[in-house]
């Protein structure tokens, strides 16, 4: 089966309508649903994307929990050995402008 990791971008642009890629995100999720893909993503994406949602207001956080049931996204749990490794990762690469969730997200997609 072909997996697709989504992101906060991802997840925000699908709900708020607001946002300049909503259109983009709901043609990308019609797609991939359509053919067969599973989506997953982590705890901490999860809860970006409700915080970032809830300062537009609950409903966009109620939309995004349907979404998640809806696509059926597998979410992983984020263990302290990853964190340990995030945080390794996030202040060994002081190049780039990754954030800590970026650090898991990256360690958790080349796992998988």
């Amino acid at each position: 089966m072909k997996k697709v990791f989504i992101d906060t971008s991802a997840f925000y642009g699908f709900i708020y309508k607001k946002d300049h890629l909503h259109p983009l995100c709901k043609d990308i999720t019609k797609y991939l649903f359509d053919n067969s893909f599973s989506f997953f993503t982590h705890k901490w994406i999860e809860y970006k994307t409700l915080s970032k949602l809830k300062k537009h207001g609950i409903k966009y956080c109620e939309a995004f929990s349907r979404l998640i049931q809806k696509l059926d996204i597998y979410t992983y749990d984020i263990a302290d050995d990853l964190e340990q490794h995030a945080l390794e990762l996030f202040w060994g690469y002081k190049d780039k402008k990754w954030s800590i969730i970026d650090c898991v997200s990256i360690i958790r997609f080349n796992t998988d």
